[in-house]
């Protein structure tokens, strides 16, 4: 039921009708006809909405956007007469623009874990994530060696072996110890000669 025209013998849908208001051409919101006494309108126009886009960020909450398109379609058969209009038609109608753009990965970036067990001779095998501080003394030559390991999904991401730190920054992330609560704790060897200890405190990582 849409407006068509003949245009050298082939009949096209119109895409847009205007009406001279007072020496001024305006464009057509509607047109209507008689339909056994009723008047009808020719179009409906809702808005489409496209699908949303990547986000802008992994975490720490990113934008992504869609495109949203006023649409105006034959009244009688939905699939007829297509047409993408301004959004002022919508408008006319009583029609809400859906939002173009939404927040998304609003979860914070920074990860907390520890967990694991040190094996029986304190070399940090067994810790699954946390910051590891080792201490190992030769007690007979009173001297001590200090380093710090970060351990993330089972594997070493980041030392330092000579020095206890509280955080170090590998591939793209700062770990950082997370309070003084301990893990896991571990103690082996001869106070008199040769002994070692680990402690596994609970690390956060951020990326830089």
């Amino acid at each position: 039921m849409s407006c068509a025209v003949n245009v050298s013998g082939t009949w096209k849908y119109a895409k847009q009708a205007y009406a001279n208001v007072n020496g001024t051409w305006k464009a057509c919101q509607n047109l209507y006809v008689n339909v056994s006494g009723t008047w009808k309108p020719l179009y409906t126009y809702s808005y489409v909405t496209g699908n949303w886009g990547a986000c802008s960020a992994d975490c720490g909450g990113g934008t992504q956007t869609r495109t949203v398109t006023c649409q105006r379609r034959d009244a009688t058969t939905a699939t007829l007469d297509k047409q993408t209009v301004a959004d002022s038609f919508c408008t006319a109608h009583g029609l809400t623009k859906p939002a173009t753009s939404q927040k998304c990965n609003t979860q914070s970036c920074v990860e907390c874990k520890g967990q694991g067990t040190y094996d029986s001779e304190c070399r940090g095998a067994g810790a699954e994530y946390g910051i590891g501080h080792h201490h190992e003394q030769i007690a007979m030559a009173s001297t001590d060696f200090y380093s710090t390991s970060v351990y993330w999904n089972s594997v070493v991401v980041a030392s330092n072996s000579a020095q206890l730190v509280d955080s170090l920054t590998s591939d793209g992330y700062v770990y950082t110890k997370n309070g003084s609560s301990r893990v896991d704790y571990c103690f082996s060897g001869e106070p008199t000669a040769v002994w070692r200890e680990e402690t596994l405190y609970p690390v956060c990582r951020t990326p830089v």
